[in-house]
């Protein structure tokens, strides 16, 4: 198996953090072709306001979104499927990540669990008695998805 290059940053300051980190991975358009689409797939899949730390970060949401657009896309899409009884669009408003998203310029926001634009992909060797899952055709059309996930910090 491969190993992972990883970048790691520290400071406060949720736009130099990114940016530094993707410059130490070799800049975004190492990663993001001209002209690509592009969905950004944040945590907001709990109802908590921005402080709260269930969600990510709606400053490194909108960080990430302004380094993604120096890559030129032609499309951004900011795409969540929040936990079983939330309401992914009341999630992401809540944890103010819309608001970041919109005004660093994001394309669309969709809600990946309430799509109806479904391609069915066969599982490859089933150990269970799944043997398709449906998954929205605007997540297999991008040319690249960027998880953005919450840092959890154990206590011990």
């Amino acid at each position: 198996m491969a190993k992972s290059t990883v970048s790691i940053v520290k400071g406060s300051n949720p736009y130099k953090m990114v940016y530094e980190a993707i410059d130490q991975l070799g800049g975004i358009s190492t990663f993001i072709k001209k002209n690509s689409t592009v969905v950004i797939k944040p945590n907001a899949g709990h109802m908590g306001p921005p402080d709260s730390s269930v969600n990510t970060n709606p400053s490194v949401v909108s960080a990430v979104i302004e380094v993604v657009k120096k890559a030129e896309p032609v499309k951004i899409i900011l795409a969540e499927s929040s936990a079983v009884g939330c309401n992914t669009m009341d999630c992401l408003e809540i944890s103010g990540i819309k608001q970041a998203a919109l005004e660093a310029g994001v394309d669309d926001i969709r809600d990946i669990k309430s799509d109806t634009d479904l391609i069915r992909i066969d599982t490859k060797d089933p150990i269970s008695s799944i043997k398709y899952y449906d998954l929205p055709r605007f997540l297999l059309d991008a040319d690249l998805l960027i998880n953005v996930p919450v840092f959890k910090k154990l206590f011990a």
